[in-house]
């Protein structure tokens, strides 16, 4: 069986940056995240035996010790409720986010209805929402009944696939809207995983996705494979492969997310060379 490896693998920037910082700021059993710093398991497991741990909310938080905001970010009330409480802050929150949320509250202030597409619940989305509020949030595939004789701007959460946003863009000036203004806020890293992985589709006949199950950005690409047909395999470790699933593969591509260490994605490839 022939594999073909994705470009694009390893961390991001945002999340690399995170973790290095997390790692050289932090005092053993004096440092908690607000949830997983990212969307891989192996990678949590890994801080919390270097001393980092995981609270499910700001009430397990201690006043002592220091507060990790992921690259996703954090709502804004929880960030005055930690300062409120006197909680020391580390804010990790991407600097593509944090652009991207600036330029949504520029933009609002010029008149604009703004437009976010993403998916409800994300952390991302609830962060950004938190600090314009004023910002209507529009699920994929979904058109919004708006008053189009409006300025309208549509910005994108940072792992949402090219394409949404494109079509969403599209129906938004067939339903009339006279003045549209689109922001591209798909992280660079999600872009060139996205680009990766489609130039891959037409020399495989299966796709092997790499990372973290709660991971969005992995998951989209997971949903990019299989809607153009591709059988995948959405896998966090190596361990998880079975030889029986590739019976009659020729060829297979792996591709991972954002947040997926380069040596899990070597773990896989050393894994499907031995079947």
């Amino acid at each position: 069986m022939r594999i073909v490896v994705s470009p694009a693998i390893g961390f991001c920037y945002g999340v690399k940056l995170a973790i290095e910082r997390a790692l050289s700021s932090s005092e053993p059993g004096k440092t908690v995240t607000l949830g997983p710093l990212i969307h891989n398991a192996q990678v949590v497991e890994e801080l919390e035996k270097r001393g980092i741990r995981v609270a499910g909310s700001l009430n397990e938080v201690k006043p002592e010790e220091v507060l990790v905001i992921s690259a996703q970010g954090a709502r804004a009330e929880i960030l005055e409720e930690a300062l409120k409480r006197g909680i020391k802050i580390l804010d990790l929150t991407c600097p593509e986010l944090e652009r991207t949320r600036e330029l949504m509250l520029r933009i609002l202030d010029e008149g604009y209805e703004v437009l976010l597409l993403g998916d409800r619940g994300h952390s991302e989305v609830e962060s950004l929402l938190s600090f314009v509020p004023k910002a209507r949030l529009v699920s994929p595939g979904e058109l919004p009944n708006l008053p189009l004789s409006k300025k309208v701007a549509l910005f994108s959460q940072s792992t949402q696939d090219n394409n949404a946003l494109a079509n969403l863009a599209h129906k938004l000036i067939v339903q009339g809207a006279r003045e549209l203004r689109v922001f591209n806020t798909i992280c660079s890293a999600t872009r060139e995983r996205q680009g990766a992985l489609r130039k891959l589709l037409p020399e495989v006949e299966g796709i092997v996705v790499v990372g973290g199950k709660n991971s969005a950005n992995t998951r989209r690409l997971a949903l990019i494979a299989q809607e153009n047909g591709k059988r995948t395999w959405h896998v966090e470790r190596a361990e998880e492969l079975e030889a029986g699933w590739f019976q009659g593969i020729r060829t297979v591509g792996v591709v991972s997310g954002a947040s997926t260490p380069k040596e899990t994605v070597e773990d896989v490839v050393r894994r499907l060379r031995s079947f």
